[in-house]
């Protein structure tokens, strides 16, 4: 039978790599399609995708690591018959922006607690992407909880890295205040 004989190719369609990818080891494979050229008709970076988009595909692992951005950035495209090169590598770019922007994150979204913030309990008040959500729409009337979802995640980024300015400011103020007296 020719199947069994069938060798992975970039440009084999979606549906057919996942039942070949059943019976052989694809890993090789996928690691190939790493160092493929980016398509010029897909999205090039994650910088104008929506929050929600971004929650969506934080949710990115083993197991979904080939269908999961498409889903998330083309979800009325029909994934089946691409060339799973084409989305292979685009997964790829997915999970490098998506580390670009974790570290970006993690380096300029941080708080540092004092001893006193600590001790009345700063690091149990963690509400997750909830909190973040509901922080921008208390602060942000405009939007409904639903709209920030929509925006973009830049935007959202900024609205937050704003927030934090203005606490290590503020924090920075007050001490600086205290050591005056």
């Amino acid at each position: 039978m020719e199947l069994l004989n069938l060798p992975f190719k970039s440009d084999m369609a979606v549906n057919l790599f996942l039942q070949v990818a059943l019976f052989y080891d694809a890993e090789g494979f996928i690691q190939k399609c790493k160092g493929m050229e980016f398509p010029s008709d897909l999205i090039q970076n994650l910088n104008d995708i929506t929050y929600g988009q971004r929650i969506d595909l934080s949710e990115i692992n083993a197991e979904n690591f080939i269908m999961l951005p498409y889903f998330v950035l083309y979800p009325n495209k029909h994934i089946d018959t691409e060339p799973i090169g084409k989305v292979i590598r685009f997964s790829f770019m997915v999970a490098e922006e998506l580390a670009r922007l974790n570290e970006r994150d993690e380096k300029n979204l941080s708080y540092n607690f004092d001893k006193n913030e600590l001790k009345a309990g700063a690091k149990k008040m963690n509400h997750g992407l909830f909190g973040i959500i509901d922080n921008i729409a208390r602060r942000c009337p405009q939007y409904s909880h639903e709209d920030i979802l929509n925006l973009s995640q830049q935007k959202v980024y900024m609205m937050l890295k704003i927030d934090v300015d203005n606490a290590n400011y503020g924090k920075r103020l007050h001490e600086i205040y205290s050591e005056a007296k």
